[in-house]
């Protein structure tokens, strides 16, 4: 299950208004860095998860 180059663009336009208010929440870029990656991994499974039932 990779990441399709449109997944990843269309992540990647919410990007900085992800890593801006996580960063304001946490202070810190290092945190804010891990976080921003597990909310791209987490949506990334999610999304697929939803496009594996709309196929089946």
């Amino acid at each position: 299950m990779g990441v399709t180059g449109d997944a990843a663009e269309e992540f990647e336009r919410h990007r900085s208004k992800l890593f801006g208010l996580a960063y304001r929440m946490l202070g810190s870029a290092e945190e804010t860095e891990g976080v921003v990656q597990d909310a791209f991994l987490r949506w990334h499974r999610a999304s697929a998860l939803s496009g594996a039932k709309s196929r089946s």
